[in-house]
């Protein structure tokens, strides 16, 4: 009888690579491994942008109770104009700062009223602003070759511009489950019968883990059918996975 650890070597040993890639659009590349590097298209965010609703300024210009006249309001996804002298620019999440302006003081330390905004706490420079690149810069490697296309790699290469991926073909694997007990489930049970519970179990696994099951075998207590069954999917699949006697 062989030990687990033994098992797992023998296992990892014989394992080859598989070479075929194909290219999925990012909805169908999840569990999928990459074939190649890819690196930023773009920068992000490609601006700097406010994370507050606020008020962009230029703090050398500000004090604490001071009034500023607002001379635009920059909603995100438009173009914002050069910040006049001594002026405020309403500016919203995810707005790019206009040129000029290096703070947003956030709208609840501010008071708007007759075209004019109250500044009633002075922030630090540079707060409320991300940074151009921040999340990361053109360029970047976001992934690599045999890296696993999880949700957080999805998104990554979506926000840098990506719509597809070129991934290795997910294994494919035969699961033959032997035994004359087993049924499937919803057919009534006969005496010395039970269900077919291993198929079930085993074909989710091996579905999260990124494997296509292309053979489901069910088979009786049979050797010449077995070892028929054996040689047949062997030409076809990556994996046999059996379960049985």
């Amino acid at each position: 009888m062989l030990s687990i650890s033994e098992a797992r070597r023998q296992i990892a040993a014989a394992a080859k690579p598989i070479g075929e890639t194909k290219t999925l659009t990012l909805a169908n590349a999840f569990k999928h491994i990459v074939a190649s590097d890819y690196h930023a298209t773009v920068s992000a965010p490609p601006a700097d942008n406010s994370a507050m609703d606020g008020y962009a300024v230029c703090l050398a210009q500000c004090s604490s109770g001071q009034e500023l006249r607002i001379s635009q309001t920059i909603n995100a996804g438009a173009v914002a104009r050069e910040l006049k002298k001594g002026t405020a620019a309403r500016i919203f999440t995810g707005a790019e700062i206009p040129f000029g302006a290096d703070t947003v003081v956030m709208q609840e330390n501010c008071e708007e009223r007759n075209g004019c905004v109250q500044i009633q706490h002075i922030p630090v420079i540079g707060s409320n602003i991300r940074g151009k690149g921040q999340d990361f810069a053109e360029g970047q490697l976001l992934a690599q070759r045999g890296d696993l296309m999880d949700a957080a790699k999805l998104g990554l290469l979506a926000a840098a511009g990506h719509c597809s991926v070129e991934v290795i073909r997910a294994p494919r694997v035969a699961l033959i489950n032997t035994g004359d007990e087993l049924v499937e489930p919803g057919t009534p049970l006969q005496p010395g019968q039970i269900y077919n519970s291993n198929a079930t179990l085993l074909q989710a696994l091996l579905q999260g883990w990124g494997c296509d099951v292309s053979h489901k075998i069910k088979l009786a207590d049979d050797f010449e059918l077995t070892k028929n069954a054996l040689q047949q999917v062997a030409t076809e699949v990556d994996l046999i996975v059996s379960s049985g006697g």
